[in-house]
Protein backbone atom coordinates (compact mmCIF):
# COMPACT_ATOMS: atom_id res chain seq x y z
CA UNK A 1 0.00 0.00 0.00
CA UNK A 2 1.36 3.75 -0.87
CA UNK A 3 2.46 5.38 2.08
CA UNK A 4 0.12 8.95 1.81
CA UNK A 5 0.55 11.71 3.57
CA UNK A 6 -3.02 13.27 4.75
CA UNK A 7 -4.02 16.44 5.48
CA UNK A 8 -8.15 17.41 5.87
CA UNK A 9 -9.11 20.29 3.17
CA UNK A 10 -12.32 22.07 4.21
CA UNK A 11 -14.87 23.37 1.66
CA UNK A 12 -13.63 27.01 1.27
CA UNK A 13 -9.93 28.83 1.36
CA UNK A 14 -7.71 25.69 0.03
CA UNK A 15 -4.45 27.06 -1.37
CA UNK A 16 -2.08 25.25 -2.73
CA UNK A 17 1.16 26.60 -3.91
CA UNK A 18 3.36 24.26 -6.65
CA UNK A 19 6.89 25.22 -7.18
CA UNK A 20 6.90 25.98 -11.11
CA UNK A 21 10.73 25.32 -11.94
CA UNK A 22 14.07 23.53 -13.12
CA UNK A 23 14.69 20.39 -11.58
CA UNK A 24 17.66 18.33 -10.17
CA UNK A 25 19.69 20.68 -8.31
CA UNK A 26 22.69 21.41 -10.83
CA UNK A 27 24.04 20.21 -13.76
CA UNK A 28 22.93 17.28 -14.92
CA UNK A 29 20.24 15.30 -17.00
CA UNK A 30 20.06 12.58 -19.63
CA UNK A 31 17.95 14.60 -21.93
CA UNK A 32 17.07 17.71 -24.05
CA UNK A 33 14.09 18.14 -21.72
CA UNK A 34 12.77 21.82 -20.63
CA UNK A 35 13.85 19.39 -17.76
CA UNK A 36 11.73 21.20 -14.64
CA UNK A 37 11.54 19.99 -11.56
CA UNK A 38 9.07 20.99 -9.03
CA UNK A 39 9.46 21.75 -5.08
CA UNK A 40 6.35 22.25 -3.80
CA UNK A 41 5.26 24.39 -0.84
CA UNK A 42 1.63 24.04 0.62
CA UNK A 43 -0.38 26.94 2.31
CA UNK A 44 -3.95 25.56 3.47
CA UNK A 45 -6.47 27.52 5.22
CA UNK A 46 -9.96 26.01 6.30
CA UNK A 47 -12.68 28.38 7.91
CA UNK A 48 -13.94 26.50 10.63
CA UNK A 49 -17.15 28.10 10.41
CA UNK A 50 -17.91 26.97 7.05
CA UNK A 51 -17.25 23.13 7.84
CA UNK A 52 -20.06 20.70 6.72
CA UNK A 53 -19.49 17.29 6.59
CA UNK A 54 -20.24 17.36 3.08
CA UNK A 55 -17.81 19.49 2.07
CA UNK A 56 -15.02 17.73 3.47
CA UNK A 57 -12.55 16.08 1.27
CA UNK A 58 -8.96 14.76 2.54
CA UNK A 59 -5.83 15.36 0.65
CA UNK A 60 -3.52 12.75 0.05
CA UNK A 61 -0.30 13.00 -1.42
CA UNK A 62 2.54 10.63 -2.65
CA UNK A 63 6.18 11.69 -4.24
CA UNK A 64 7.55 9.37 -6.85
CA UNK A 65 10.99 9.55 -7.27
CA UNK A 66 12.76 8.07 -10.83
CA UNK A 67 10.47 7.94 -13.77
CA UNK A 68 11.31 11.19 -16.33
CA UNK A 69 14.77 11.10 -14.13
CA UNK A 70 12.59 13.40 -11.79
CA UNK A 71 10.39 13.81 -8.59
CA UNK A 72 7.21 14.48 -9.17
CA UNK A 73 4.32 14.93 -6.38
CA UNK A 74 0.81 13.66 -7.07
CA UNK A 75 -1.98 15.55 -4.52
CA UNK A 76 -5.89 14.27 -4.89
CA UNK A 77 -8.48 15.33 -2.80
CA UNK A 78 -10.94 12.28 -2.53
CA UNK A 79 -13.80 11.38 0.84
CA UNK A 80 -11.24 8.45 1.57
CA UNK A 81 -7.88 6.95 1.73
CA UNK A 82 -9.35 4.05 -0.78
CA UNK A 83 -10.29 6.22 -3.23
CA UNK A 84 -7.49 8.49 -2.91
CA UNK A 85 -4.78 5.82 -3.27
CA UNK A 86 -6.82 4.17 -6.63
CA UNK A 87 -5.68 7.75 -8.27
CA UNK A 88 -2.34 7.53 -6.63
CA UNK A 89 -1.39 3.87 -7.35
CA UNK A 90 -2.78 4.57 -10.65
CA UNK A 91 -0.47 7.87 -11.50
CA UNK A 92 2.35 6.37 -10.14
CA UNK A 93 2.36 3.22 -12.00
CA UNK A 94 1.40 4.77 -15.59
CA UNK A 95 4.17 7.45 -15.06
CA UNK A 96 6.59 5.23 -15.02
CA UNK A 97 4.99 3.21 -17.77
CA UNK A 98 5.22 6.08 -20.01
CA UNK A 99 8.94 6.63 -18.71
CA UNK A 100 10.10 3.71 -19.97
CA UNK A 101 8.26 3.67 -23.40
CA UNK A 102 9.61 7.32 -23.90
CA UNK A 103 12.77 6.17 -22.37
CA UNK A 104 15.99 6.80 -24.73
CA UNK A 105 18.54 6.15 -22.83
CA UNK A 106 17.65 2.73 -21.34
CA UNK A 107 16.24 -0.56 -22.73
CA UNK A 108 13.35 -2.71 -21.06
CA UNK A 109 12.77 -6.10 -21.57
CA UNK A 110 10.05 -6.81 -23.62
CA UNK A 111 9.79 -3.50 -25.02
CA UNK A 112 10.11 -1.71 -27.37
CA UNK A 113 10.89 1.96 -26.29
CA UNK A 114 12.54 5.05 -27.70
CA UNK A 115 15.67 3.83 -27.20
CA UNK A 116 15.38 0.79 -29.33
CA UNK A 117 14.35 2.71 -32.13
CA UNK A 118 17.46 4.64 -31.65
CA UNK A 119 19.37 1.68 -31.47
CA UNK A 120 17.90 0.40 -34.91
CA UNK A 121 18.67 3.79 -36.84
CA UNK A 122 19.51 3.03 -40.57
CA UNK A 123 18.63 -0.84 -39.47
CA UNK A 124 15.36 -1.60 -39.90
CA UNK A 125 11.53 -0.39 -38.58
CA UNK A 126 10.85 -1.02 -35.07
CA UNK A 127 7.22 -2.17 -34.21
CA UNK A 128 5.81 0.52 -31.36
CA UNK A 129 3.45 0.61 -29.14
CA UNK A 130 0.22 3.86 -30.11
CA UNK A 131 1.73 6.00 -26.93
CA UNK A 132 5.01 6.17 -28.86
CA UNK A 133 3.68 6.70 -32.10
CA UNK A 134 1.20 9.33 -30.96
CA UNK A 135 3.81 11.39 -28.92
CA UNK A 136 6.44 10.99 -32.12
CA UNK A 137 3.02 12.19 -34.28
CA UNK A 138 2.40 14.98 -31.69
CA UNK A 139 6.17 16.44 -32.08
CA UNK A 140 6.03 16.77 -35.89
CA UNK A 141 2.35 18.32 -35.72
CA UNK A 142 3.97 21.28 -33.16
CA UNK A 143 6.85 21.95 -35.01
CA UNK A 144 5.08 22.18 -38.34
CA UNK A 145 2.16 24.20 -36.62
CA UNK A 146 4.18 26.42 -34.00
CA UNK A 147 8.29 26.37 -34.43
CA UNK A 148 11.12 23.99 -35.47
CA UNK A 149 13.35 25.27 -32.31
CA UNK A 150 11.42 21.98 -30.78
CA UNK A 151 13.20 19.37 -32.74
CA UNK A 152 12.93 15.43 -31.29
CA UNK A 153 15.71 14.27 -33.69
CA UNK A 154 18.40 16.96 -32.26
CA UNK A 155 19.47 13.59 -30.20
CA UNK A 156 22.53 13.49 -31.65
CA UNK A 157 23.42 17.18 -30.50
CA UNK A 158 22.35 16.72 -27.36
CA UNK A 159 24.02 13.79 -26.29
CA UNK A 160 27.75 15.48 -27.87
CA UNK A 161 26.52 18.16 -25.22
CA UNK A 162 25.69 15.66 -22.58
CA UNK A 163 29.29 14.40 -22.54
CA UNK A 164 30.40 17.40 -22.16
CA UNK A 165 27.73 18.54 -19.52
CA UNK A 166 28.47 14.95 -17.33
CA UNK A 167 32.58 15.66 -17.20
CA UNK A 168 31.98 19.18 -15.92
CA UNK A 169 29.43 17.45 -12.92
CA UNK A 170 30.83 17.53 -9.76
CA UNK A 171 28.52 14.77 -8.21
CA UNK A 172 30.00 14.26 -4.75
CA UNK A 173 29.05 17.61 -3.82
CA UNK A 174 25.98 19.34 -4.07
CA UNK A 175 28.09 23.14 -3.88
CA UNK A 176 29.03 25.08 -6.66
CA UNK A 177 32.34 24.05 -8.18
CA UNK A 178 35.09 27.18 -7.43
CA UNK A 179 36.64 28.79 -10.30
CA UNK A 180 39.98 26.89 -9.33
CA UNK A 181 37.83 23.42 -9.43
CA UNK A 182 36.44 24.10 -12.77
CA UNK A 183 39.72 25.60 -14.42
CA UNK A 184 40.89 21.92 -13.26
CA UNK A 185 38.16 20.24 -14.56
CA UNK A 186 38.51 21.93 -17.15
CA UNK A 187 42.11 20.83 -17.82
CA UNK A 188 40.98 17.36 -17.44
CA UNK A 189 38.20 17.77 -20.09
CA UNK A 190 41.10 18.78 -22.78
CA UNK A 191 42.82 16.37 -21.84
CA UNK A 192 39.81 13.35 -22.29
CA UNK A 193 38.17 14.75 -25.48
CA UNK A 194 40.57 17.11 -27.00
CA UNK A 195 38.84 20.67 -26.07
CA UNK A 196 37.06 21.91 -23.36
CA UNK A 197 33.50 22.16 -25.41
CA UNK A 198 32.10 20.35 -28.67
CA UNK A 199 34.04 21.96 -31.59
CA UNK A 200 32.53 23.54 -34.82
CA UNK A 201 33.36 20.14 -36.53
CA UNK A 202 31.64 17.77 -33.97
CA UNK A 203 28.57 20.06 -34.05
CA UNK A 204 28.78 20.19 -37.59
CA UNK A 205 28.55 16.85 -37.92
CA UNK A 206 26.05 16.09 -35.29
CA UNK A 207 24.07 18.60 -37.07
CA UNK A 208 23.66 16.26 -40.60
CA UNK A 209 21.49 13.36 -38.66
CA UNK A 210 18.85 16.35 -37.15
CA UNK A 211 16.94 16.51 -40.31
CA UNK A 212 13.23 15.42 -39.64
CA UNK A 213 12.80 14.04 -43.04
CA UNK A 214 14.78 11.25 -42.20
CA UNK A 215 12.19 10.68 -39.43
CA UNK A 216 9.60 7.57 -41.04
CA UNK A 217 6.45 6.72 -39.17
CA UNK A 218 3.78 3.92 -40.34
CA UNK A 219 0.71 4.15 -38.64
CA UNK A 220 -0.50 0.98 -40.50
CA UNK A 221 1.83 -1.01 -39.76
CA UNK A 222 2.86 1.11 -36.08
CA UNK A 223 6.38 1.05 -36.90
CA UNK A 224 9.24 3.80 -36.92
CA UNK A 225 12.40 4.41 -38.54
CA UNK A 226 15.53 6.63 -38.51
CA UNK A 227 16.96 6.34 -41.82
CA UNK A 228 20.47 6.69 -41.51
CA UNK A 229 22.95 5.39 -38.80
CA UNK A 230 23.79 7.75 -35.65
CA UNK A 231 20.75 9.59 -36.29
CA UNK A 232 18.78 9.81 -32.44
CA UNK A 233 14.99 10.85 -31.09
CA UNK A 234 15.53 13.29 -28.14
CA UNK A 235 12.00 13.42 -27.06
CA UNK A 236 12.95 15.16 -23.74
CA UNK A 237 11.43 18.46 -25.04
CA UNK A 238 8.03 17.12 -24.98
CA UNK A 239 7.52 13.92 -22.96
CA UNK A 240 6.96 14.64 -19.54
CA UNK A 241 4.22 17.41 -20.49
CA UNK A 242 2.39 14.81 -22.72
CA UNK A 243 2.90 12.04 -20.35
CA UNK A 244 1.16 14.35 -17.99
CA UNK A 245 -1.55 15.12 -20.61
CA UNK A 246 -2.46 11.33 -20.77
CA UNK A 247 -2.72 10.74 -16.95
CA UNK A 248 -5.05 13.80 -16.28
CA UNK A 249 -7.54 12.95 -19.03
CA UNK A 250 -7.04 9.44 -17.89
CA UNK A 251 -7.67 9.57 -14.27
CA UNK A 252 -10.81 12.37 -15.00
CA UNK A 253 -12.40 9.49 -16.50
CA UNK A 254 -12.08 7.66 -14.00
CA UNK A 255 -13.92 10.09 -11.85
CA UNK A 256 -10.89 11.92 -9.73
CA UNK A 257 -12.82 14.65 -7.64
CA UNK A 258 -9.36 17.59 -7.91
CA UNK A 259 -5.81 17.02 -7.54
CA UNK A 260 -2.45 18.16 -8.92
CA UNK A 261 0.33 16.82 -10.24
CA UNK A 262 3.79 18.62 -10.11
CA UNK A 263 5.88 16.34 -12.21
CA UNK A 264 9.93 18.51 -12.61
CA UNK A 265 8.18 21.69 -13.62
CA UNK A 266 4.93 20.38 -15.59
CA UNK A 267 1.73 20.78 -13.27
CA UNK A 268 -1.29 20.22 -14.30
CA UNK A 269 -4.42 19.74 -13.12
CA UNK A 270 -7.08 17.41 -11.96
CA UNK A 271 -10.84 17.03 -11.74
CA UNK A 272 -12.81 19.95 -10.82
CA UNK A 273 -11.00 22.90 -8.18
CA UNK A 274 -14.64 24.01 -7.30
CA UNK A 275 -15.13 21.55 -5.28
CA UNK A 276 -12.53 22.56 -2.99
CA UNK A 277 -14.71 25.50 -2.86
CA UNK A 278 -12.24 27.91 -4.75
CA UNK A 279 -11.89 28.97 -8.19
CA UNK A 280 -8.25 28.43 -8.47
CA UNK A 281 -4.92 26.74 -7.99
CA UNK A 282 -2.22 28.49 -6.86
CA UNK A 283 1.34 28.03 -8.77
CA UNK A 284 4.36 29.38 -7.61
CA UNK A 285 6.79 29.69 -10.19
CA UNK A 286 10.55 29.07 -8.97
CA UNK A 287 13.15 32.11 -9.33
CA UNK A 288 16.53 31.40 -11.34
CA UNK A 289 19.71 32.07 -9.16
CA UNK A 290 21.52 35.30 -9.85
CA UNK A 291 22.45 38.64 -8.18
CA UNK A 292 19.18 40.18 -9.98
CA UNK A 293 16.60 37.21 -8.28
CA UNK A 294 18.53 37.56 -4.53
CA UNK A 295 15.49 39.34 -3.70
CA UNK A 296 13.04 36.64 -4.00
CA UNK A 297 13.99 35.12 -0.80
CA UNK A 298 10.75 32.14 -0.76
CA UNK A 299 12.43 31.22 -4.30
CA UNK A 300 9.15 32.14 -5.98
CA UNK A 301 9.37 34.88 -8.85
CA UNK A 302 5.27 34.52 -10.01
CA UNK A 303 2.54 33.05 -8.19
CA UNK A 304 -0.26 32.13 -11.11
CA UNK A 305 -4.08 31.26 -10.57
CA UNK A 306 -5.19 28.51 -12.84
CA UNK A 307 -8.49 26.58 -13.20
CA UNK A 308 -7.36 23.81 -15.35
CA UNK A 309 -4.26 24.96 -16.89
CA UNK A 310 -1.14 23.32 -17.71
CA UNK A 311 1.73 25.66 -16.47
CA UNK A 312 5.57 24.48 -17.52
CA UNK A 313 8.35 26.32 -17.11
CA UNK A 314 11.95 26.19 -18.61
CA UNK A 315 15.47 27.57 -17.39
CA UNK A 316 18.43 27.66 -17.58
CA UNK A 317 19.19 27.33 -13.69
CA UNK A 318 19.57 23.55 -12.86
CA UNK A 319 21.54 21.18 -15.60
CA UNK A 320 24.06 23.30 -16.29
CA UNK A 321 27.71 24.54 -16.20
CA UNK A 322 29.30 27.23 -16.18
CA UNK A 323 33.27 28.00 -17.60
CA UNK A 324 35.05 30.50 -18.17
CA UNK A 325 31.96 33.23 -17.31
CA UNK A 326 29.75 31.72 -19.30
CA UNK A 327 26.40 29.33 -18.38
CA UNK A 328 25.98 26.11 -20.76
CA UNK A 329 22.45 24.69 -20.07
CA UNK A 330 20.86 21.44 -21.10
CA UNK A 331 18.37 23.51 -23.40
CA UNK A 332 20.14 23.37 -27.22
CA UNK A 333 19.06 25.06 -30.02
CA UNK A 334 19.15 22.84 -33.31
CA UNK A 335 19.89 25.51 -35.39
CA UNK A 336 23.24 27.19 -33.87
CA UNK A 337 23.47 23.60 -31.62
CA UNK A 338 24.33 25.45 -29.38
CA UNK A 339 22.87 26.17 -25.50
CA UNK A 340 20.00 28.79 -25.25
CA UNK A 341 21.38 31.95 -23.51
CA UNK A 342 17.96 34.32 -24.43
CA UNK A 343 15.91 34.13 -21.07
CA UNK A 344 16.78 32.47 -17.65
CA UNK A 345 13.18 30.75 -17.33
CA UNK A 346 10.17 30.86 -19.62
CA UNK A 347 6.42 29.78 -18.26
CA UNK A 348 3.83 28.89 -20.38
CA UNK A 349 0.32 28.55 -19.38
CA UNK A 350 -2.37 26.48 -21.71
CA UNK A 351 -4.78 23.80 -21.17
CA UNK A 352 -2.57 21.02 -22.71
CA UNK A 353 0.36 20.06 -21.16
CA UNK A 354 2.23 18.55 -23.65
CA UNK A 355 2.01 21.44 -25.84
CA UNK A 356 3.29 23.85 -22.88
CA UNK A 357 6.10 21.53 -22.66
CA UNK A 358 6.86 21.67 -26.18
CA UNK A 359 6.21 25.54 -26.28
CA UNK A 360 8.32 26.27 -23.17
CA UNK A 361 11.72 24.65 -25.22
CA UNK A 362 10.57 26.55 -28.20
CA UNK A 363 10.16 29.99 -26.91
CA UNK A 364 13.15 29.38 -24.61
CA UNK A 365 15.27 29.28 -27.58
CA UNK A 366 13.19 32.07 -29.96
CA UNK A 367 14.38 35.81 -29.92
CA UNK A 368 12.04 37.74 -27.61
CA UNK A 369 9.57 39.77 -30.57
CA UNK A 370 9.49 36.96 -32.56
CA UNK A 371 8.24 34.84 -29.66
CA UNK A 372 5.91 37.01 -28.08
CA UNK A 373 4.41 37.64 -32.18
CA UNK A 374 3.61 33.80 -32.00
CA UNK A 375 2.47 33.49 -28.64
CA UNK A 376 0.47 36.20 -29.07
CA UNK A 377 -1.11 35.00 -32.09
CA UNK A 378 -2.47 31.70 -30.39
CA UNK A 379 -5.84 31.75 -28.16
CA UNK A 380 -5.45 30.09 -25.16
CA UNK A 381 -1.69 29.98 -24.49
CA UNK A 382 0.08 32.71 -22.84
CA UNK A 383 3.48 32.86 -21.57
CA UNK A 384 6.24 35.10 -19.62
CA UNK A 385 9.59 36.13 -20.23
CA UNK A 386 12.56 35.85 -18.04
CA UNK A 387 15.59 37.86 -18.94
CA UNK A 388 19.41 37.96 -16.37
CA UNK A 389 18.23 41.35 -15.86
CA UNK A 390 15.27 40.45 -13.55
CA UNK A 391 12.95 41.31 -15.94
CA UNK A 392 9.55 40.37 -16.78
CA UNK A 393 8.16 40.19 -19.91
CA UNK A 394 4.35 38.96 -19.82
CA UNK A 395 1.79 37.96 -23.34
CA UNK A 396 -0.96 40.28 -23.74
CA UNK A 397 -2.97 38.68 -21.40
CA UNK A 398 -0.65 36.32 -19.12
CA UNK A 399 -1.17 38.94 -16.25
CA UNK A 400 -4.87 37.54 -15.56
CA UNK A 401 -2.88 34.88 -13.94
CA UNK A 402 -0.88 36.55 -11.81
CA UNK A 403 -1.81 36.36 -8.25
CA UNK A 404 -0.76 39.55 -6.18
CA UNK A 405 0.50 38.97 -2.34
Amino acid sequence: MINLKRKIICGLLVSLTLLSGCGKNNHEHKDNHNHNHNHVGEHEKADKNVIKANEVLEKYDITITGAFDTVTKAAIYAKSEDEAQKYLSYIEHRLQDLHEKFNSFEAYDNLNNVKTINDMAGKEAVPVCDEILNLLEFAKEYENKYSNKTNILIGSITDLWLKYRTAYTFEESLEMPSDEEMQARKADVIKEFGSALPTDKELKAAKAFCNPQNLEIDKNNKTVFLKKPKMMLDVGSIAKGYACQIIKEEVEKMGVEAGLISAGGNVVTLGDVNKLGRDKFIIGVQSPDGKNFQKYQDGIILKLGIKDEAVVTSGDYQRYFDLDGKRYCHIIDPDSAMPGNLYRSVTVVTKDSGLADFLSTALFLTPLDEAMKLVNSQEGIEAVFVTDDGQFHFSKNMKNYLIED
